[in-house]
């Protein structure tokens, strides 16, 4: 036998941590502890849960469900079947997703990995994976209608989506899906980026997508003013085709890169100089007839 009490939920429920949160719950303290059943609230997150824990320090649960409605400071989110610890001292609600996908932001987005809420933000340590493209980060930061990672790994499908058209290791990301923009900037200058699709990679330093027309725009960017940028092909039987250029157009739908500023192309011992400086490179490294060219051979 044990001594203790059970109560149901009273009207209006019961401010927890000093009104730091707010629990419609019932308790109950017995030999297992202070615990409890029904719902807590947290900077406008709603856990439900059947099973709660409670510290003085802390309070944990197993989740049947974890909801954030979009609001001014944090995007949709919708949670089953997870594990959260809330640290109030800390600030920090902690949501463990047990290998379960989280839907998240506007457009049914989908998060693995794990979560924390603060009064200031939602994190994310994880990869957020939609139909067009995935991101994963350790430091994604979400709000209402976005994400943002100051590290990040991206990939983005061609339009066969079992095929990859743009994927990138150590990004800057800022995503905007409201305004369907994605903004990349690598971190480390001169690291390749790489375009499977098309079977060539990039020196280019900045990346700006517009998911509407489902076009990635490179740019060499200010940090390579003292280098040269350029494309290098990936084709086996292309033995490494390398060629400048300071600026692109990738047309995601039309699987094409419109390389520009390409002021020549070494071949052998030939130089081609495109006309208007400019070259197309299409599915598997596929290079469109150089039309109107100079060449300059035994250069």
């Amino acid at each position: 036998y044990s001594l203790g009490f059970e109560r149901t939920n009273p009207p209006g429920g019961y401010p927890m941590y000093d009104g730091k949160g707010h629990g419609n719950i019932d308790i109950r303290l017995s030999e297992e502890g202070f615990t409890a059943k029904g719902k807590i609230e947290y900077e406008g997150a709603i856990l439900e849960s059947q099973d709660i824990l409670m510290t003085p320090d802390y309070t944990t649960t197993e989740a049947e469900s974890y909801t954030i409605n979009e609001n001014e400071k944090y995007p949709n989110l919708y949670a089953k079947e997870v594990t959260t610890k809330w640290l109030p001292n800390h600030d920090s609600m902690y949501i463990y997703t047990n290998n379960h996908e989280v839907t998240v932001l506007r457009d049914n987005q989908q998060f693995s990995g794990n979560l924390v809420q603060t009064s200031q933000q939602l994190a994310g340590n994880g990869s957020l994976v939609w139909d067009r493209a995935s991101l994963k980060s350790s430091d994604m930061k979400f709000k209402p209608n976005e994400v943002n990672a100051l590290v990040s790994d991206v990939q983005i499908n061609a339009l066969d989506q079992s095929k990859i058209a743009f994927s990138s290791d150590n990004l800057n990301s800022h995503i905007d899906f409201t305004k369907q923009i994605g903004d990349f900037k690598s971190n480390n200058i001169g690291d390749l980026t790489q375009l499977p699709f098309n079977q060539f990679a990039t020196s280019m330093y900045e990346f700006v997508w517009d998911m509407a027309n489902n076009t990635i725009e490179f740019n060499k960017g200010p940090q390579l003013l003292q280098s040269k940028s350029y494309f290098v092909s990936n084709k086996y039987d292309q033995e490494g085709l390398k060629f400048e250029s300071t600026n692109a157009l990738f047309d995601i739908n039309k699987g094409i890169i419109y390389a520009k500023e390409v002021p020549f192309i070494d071949v052998a011992d030939s130089r081609i100089y495109p006309f208007e400086n400019k070259v197309d490179i299409h599915e598997n490294a596929d290079i469109q007839r150089l039309k109107k060219s100079r060449i300059l051979a035994s250069r």
